[in-house]
């Protein structure tokens, strides 16, 4: 068995037995190194398009031509140099984080006169002033996922269009966002071990300056998305009308049974509109 010891891990000694274990049977030796943000990772913007058209449909184009577009979560902000290419009328990223530095050179250097990126939350922006509001890739690492669906409600125009996508869901085999760190091998052993372990493990493993002991401490946080809660939230946000609802799921040929859709779903996309 590979070695796992202070080596590698100084704070290995402050872990448990059990948690030990885990370290030892559930996680990549040696350590993986954690992914940098890079020009390369978020160009060409092109990468995006088949995206989008998987997660909303081809019609996605024309609901965004010549639109103003949010961008909500943008990350890094490869989408947005997508839609800015696209037709989008103007567009607009917005994170809590500013990680999208590369994105607006990129911008720049391509001449996109319709892309802006801000930092900071939906608190900046006016009521009713987005045709299409869309979070790509980061509603399950939103803290407060109802409060958003209600902002994303109250910044887009009536008959306006919201777009939501994310995976995997957490209860998929590998929905606890750890690729780098948990062993693909081990699929739902989030879901058959103790939190606390999972996330002491993965701070020791990380070397970071304090033991986390739940998953929306993660870096940019994790709130354990099912599909049985983003329904819920969906059902109960004023103003919304649910369009399209689809769920892709690991194997095609199964029964779309709830439990198997909550174990199997890789991505969950909806459109929403607007209605009032």
């Amino acid at each position: 068995m590979a070695r796992f010891d202070k080596n590698y891990f100084p704070k290995y000694d402050q872990l448990s037995i059990a948690e030990r274990a885990f370290l030892r049977t559930c996680c990549y030796y040696p350590p993986r190194p954690r992914r940098q943000a890079s020009l390369e990772s978020i160009a060409p913007p092109e990468s995006y398009l088949h995206k989008y058209e998987r997660a909303f449909g081809r019609e996605f184009w024309s609901l965004i031509k010549g639109k103003r577009v949010l961008d909500l979560g943008c990350g890094e902000g490869g989408y947005v140099l997508a839609l800015a290419g696209q037709g989008a009328g103007q567009i607009i990223g917005l994170d809590v984080q500013a990680n999208f530095s590369l994105a607006q050179e990129e911008c720049r250097r391509r001449g996109y006169g319709n892309a802006e990126f801000i930092q900071g939350t939906t608190a900046v922006l006016l009521d009713e002033s987005f045709d299409v509001t869309i979070s790509h890739d980061s509603f399950e690492h939103f803290s407060n996922p109802e409060e958003i669906v209600a902002e994303m409600s109250r910044v887009t125009k009536k008959d306006g269009h919201l777009l939501i996508k994310f995976g995997p869901p957490w209860r998929n085999p590998w929905g606890r966002h750890m690729s780098g760190t948990v062993r693909k091998d081990r699929p739902w052993v989030h879901l058959l071990v103790p939190e606390k372990v999972i996330m002491r493990c993965h701070s020791v493993y990380h070397n970071e300056s304090v033991l986390r002991e739940r998953f929306s401490q993660l870096p940019g946080g994790l709130n354990k998305m099912t599909l049985s809660r983003f329904k819920k939230i969906l059902r109960s946000t004023r103003d919304i009308r649910v369009r399209s609802l689809r769920i892709s799921l690991l194997f095609s040929d199964i029964p779309r049974l709830p439990i198997v859709q909550e174990l199997l779903a890789s991505e969950v996309s909806a459109h929403c509109v607007r209605v009032s």
